[in-house]
């Protein structure tokens, strides 16, 4: 919410929080007018904000909190009440014993949590008894936040949390805790333990919070190595850097771009990798790490020149154990950013190794899927922004990947063109034998060639994901707006979005799976709803009209389906 007259909202950020963690969410922007009749000095640029985050369906309604009479109140209210009707689980049909289920769970909120045997015994008492058909419903359930159940973790799957804010109170009371802040985040287990005995917290409970805020649940904290009792949280470590000599020659280097990067990512690194961490070289922005002969440093920054935000890759060692500790890093990092940020945009960054960038501190960097896109169109060479020089695209692959990884990434890979091949030789890979042959025609001059064939590109995948993500939200908008203006159509649209909605899921299933093509029926359905949005006497055309920016959304989807049809 934003006052005006405190120009208080800080729009940007808010709004890059709720496209990451918000899953295409509506949003309201309330402006609280009060006894103000124009506030034109607060800068709020609607249209700016529809452009930059075309999955939010952003509505923005002015209120007057000191005078609920004047009717904006009332239209928030049947606002809200609209949208939360249209959201995706909401009148899905659930078996009316979940229904008694979920009240009897809140009846007993007051215990906090339970064991999963008395959820179990519930369930019978609701005469669902397969245990399958439990942990369904129980899944279900922690979906919508009724309640956590952490069902991965042998220690907690036993416990079910009535209360979801129960945990979480106790978990941000440690965080919160002026001792442990300053002590930089670290902390032995009987000094939490009292914080939360006197919140009322019994032994088995604290135990269980412990447990939650490590690896894999929240990602908060990590014992260190070989202590019985101490532990440590990246978040509240220090800002500065410890002092130790790196020497800046001879790098594997990468790196993680963001154009808006929230907090979080590195510390969760630092405690998913704490097993590699180097004695006491790591702080709240990065670390150093050890394994297996190579030495990484990992430091969340923004550029100096172009001021971007980035996770910055070093490694030095041996040169296959870097590549292998390089991919280990990175399947980490996007682990993270899958499960808390699903929506982050980024990009893979891979460095120049030209002759005026190998030996630079700051080479040029190329987006990761730039490269690929030279590669479907049979390219073997990519320019340099610095030097203007061509670079073999084979070399850049070799000197950041290793063999098993180029395999498994270029093994379907193809060019444009369905009939054509890419290869990719792997003898003496990134070194200046490397070669990258993309004429089928060209006989092998290597002992060892890698045939590359055909897979769904990353790009594609990704334009597929936003598709069906703006499409949903499109359908949301035009069910929710023609109850009111043309009520007798909405059962027949409702039927054809969700036939179209079920060929795109159809689509990303595939395209996931690498499958090289789909139905017949998922394909016509899609050429039908195409046809729908040109025909200006179709409901969907009709029903358009009464959307806010709904033209505009139907050619963004049409768009994005052009790019991969």
């Amino acid at each position: 919410m934003a006052e005006k007259r405190k120009e208080l909202a800080n729009f940007d950020y808010w709004l890059n929080i709720i496209n990451i963690l918000g899953k295409n969410s509506p949003v309201l922007v309330l402006f609280n007018e009060i006894n103000i009749k124009s506030a034109t000095s607060f800068i709020y640029d609607e249209q700016k904000y529809s452009d930059l985050f075309p999955y939010l369906n952003i509505q923005k309604l002015d209120v007057n909190l000191s005078e609920m009479s004047d009717g904006r109140f009332e239209v928030l209210l049947n606002t809200i009440k609209k949208k939360l009707a249209c959201l995706e689980h909401i009148g899905k049909e659930v078996p009316a014993k979940w229904v008694d289920i979920r009240c009897e769970l809140e009846k007993i909120r007051i215990k906090k949590h339970i064991t999963i045997k008395e959820y179990f015994e519930i369930c019978e008492g609701h005469g669902i008894d397969k245990e399958k058909d439990q942990l369904l419903i129980l899944r279900y359930f922690h979906m919508l936040g009724i309640v956590l159940h952490f069902s991965d973790d042998e220690n907690l799957c036993d416990t079910i949390f009535l209360d979801p804010n129960w945990p979480v109170d106790a978990v941000y009371s440690a965080l919160a805790n002026i001792d442990i802040q300053e002590n930089n985040g670290r902390f032995e287990k009987g000094e939490i333990y009292k914080i939360w005995e006197s919140k009322g917290y019994d032994y088995n409970e604290r135990a269980k919070l412990l447990q939650l805020m490590l690896i894999d649940n929240f990602d908060l904290c990590y014992k260190l190595p070989g202590s019985e009792a101490k532990y440590i949280i990246p978040m509240l470590l220090t800002e500065k850097k410890p002092e130790y000599d790196w020497g800046g020659n001879d790098n594997l280097q990468f790196r993680f771009q963001y154009p808006f990067r929230p907090n979080g990512i590195c510390s969760r690194m630092i405690v998913r990798m704490h097993e590699y961490i180097d004695d006491d070289k790591v702080w709240n922005e990065g670390a150093v790490f050890i394994k297996n002969g190579a030495t990484a440093q990992i430091i969340e920054r923004k550029t100096v020149d172009e001021g971007l935000k980035i996770i910055e890759i070093r490694l030095k060692g041996q040169q296959n154990s870097c590549k292998d500790f390089l991919t280990l890093i990175r399947e980490e990092i996007k682990s993270i950013q899958n499960r808390s940020f699903p929506n982050l945009p980024f990009v893979e960054m891979v460095p120049c190794n030209c002759n005026e960038c190998s030996p630079s501190q700051s080479p040029y960097f190329f987006k990761y899927r730039e490269i690929e896109n030279y590669l479907k169109r049979r390219k073997d060479q990519i320019d340099c922004r610095n030097s203007a020089t061509a670079v073999s695209i084979g070399k850049l692959i070799g000197n950041v990947f290793n063999e098993e990884e180029i395999k498994s990434k270029y093994e379907k890979v193809k060019g444009e063109n369905m009939g054509d091949k890419i290869n990719i030789n792997l003898s003496n890979i990134g070194n200046s034998q490397q070669t990258v042959k993309t004429d089928s025609n060209l006989q092998s001059t290597q002992k060892q060639d890698v045939e590359v064939n055909v897979t769904v590109s990353v790009e594609v995948k990704q334009d597929v994901k936003n598709t069906l993500s703006l499409f949903r939200n499109f359908r949301d908008d035009v069910l929710g707006e023609i109850d009111i203006e043309i009520e007798n159509e909405k059962k027949r649209i409702k039927s054809e979005l969700d036939k179209v909605e079920k060929a795109f899921v159809e689509l990303q299933n595939a395209a996931d799976k690498d499958e090289k093509d789909i139905d017949e029926g998922p394909k016509s359905r899609f050429g039908e709803f195409m046809d729908d949005l040109e025909d200006e006497n179709s409901g969907i055309s009709k029903a358009l009209k009464f959307v806010k920016q709904g033209t505009k959304k139907a050619k963004e989807i049409a768009r994005l389906y052009n790019n991969f049809s």
